[in-house]
């Protein structure tokens, strides 16, 4: 009971602080965190049967359109993309030390390509009781194309073939 009570207040916390840097939050977008805070506790308690001194962790990034509007959770170096006319614009950041030491100009992106800690993650679920997930929304636009991806996809595939391949599929309003 106690953790579930702890859970619920620091849920209810974060809610706040997601309305007062947000406005006011939509019940399917409620429904969506509540769905991240919920697996984010069950990464976290598995870690700590599998690993209990460092646990375990893991990326997300999951979407909810309302209207016009596509609301984003993420956390970790999974990532949305939009394919607006033909390019394609990284929606989220990266919740990588790569990104960080890339913002930080600390690595140009040629260094980055060989960088030793790329897979080192800043933030993920799991990795406290606490969920500490991203949000953002974005407007959707006619035409529009959204890729929710891992790095599995990013770091095995260039973004210039990814964006190749998601331009042939610019047009499926037109088939």
């Amino acid at each position: 009971y106690y953790k579930d009570m702890v859970g619920l207040n620091s849920l209810s916390s974060r809610m706040d602080n997601l309305k007062v840097s947000l406005g006011f939050l939509t019940r399917g977008e409620v429904q969506l965190w509540e769905a991240i805070e919920k697996a984010n506790m069950a990464v976290y308690e598995k870690g700590l049967l599998l690993d209990p001194v460092r646990g375990v962790g893991t990326t997300i990034v999951a979407g909810y359109v309302h209207g016009t509007t596509l609301f984003v959770l993420y956390s970790g170096d999974s990532r949305l993309s939009r394919l607006p006319h033909g390019r394609m614009k990284q929606i989220t950041d990266d919740h990588s030390l790569l990104n960080k030491y890339l913002k930080e100009k600390k690595i140009t992106p040629r260094e980055a390509e060989f960088f030793p800690y790329r897979n080192v993650i800043m933030q993920a679920l799991g990795l406290s009781p606490n969920c500490n997930a991203e949000a953002r929304r974005t407007k959707i636009q006619s035409g529009d194309l959204y890729l929710f991806c891992t790095d599995g996809l990013t770091d095995m595939v260039k973004d210039k073939e990814i964006h190749a391949l998601l331009n042939k599929f610019e047009h499926l309003d037109d088939k």
